[in-house]
């Protein structure tokens, strides 16, 4: 029996990465509070910070930061899978097979 690898398509990286941060934040609980008119903290969490655009954050005490995939990762714990189903809303068992794209299987010679 032959096992379909799962995959998430480039469009769905694209849209989970692109949900702002600090909407995310707020419906998980979290209290964002706004600093600057460019920045937002999380009050307890060592100097977490989340640019004022919602796309960016980066947590000085940790050296760690970057989009919404690694920001569930960090504050949630999550695998970076679990972390894009979690964005997309995605069920934990669910993940449409993708089939990979092609391979040119020829060999051109030079």
């Amino acid at each position: 029996m032959t096992r379909k690898l799962q995959r998430f398509s480039d469009e769905q990286i694209a849209r989970a990465n692109d949900i702002n941060i600090i909407s995310y934040a707020q419906s998980k609980g979290y209290e964002v509070k706004k600093i600057s008119p460019r920045s937002y903290k999380i009050p307890g969490y060592g100097g977490l910070y989340i640019d004022g655009n919602g796309h960016k954050w980066n947590c000085f005490s940790r050296g760690t930061g970057g989009g919404a995939i690694q920001f569930v990762m960090e504050m949630g714990g999550r695998t970076w899978v679990e972390a894009i189903k979690e964005l997309l809303g995605i069920s934990q068992d669910e993940l449409p097979y993708i089939p990979p794209p092609p391979k040119d299987i020829e060999k051109k010679e030079i």
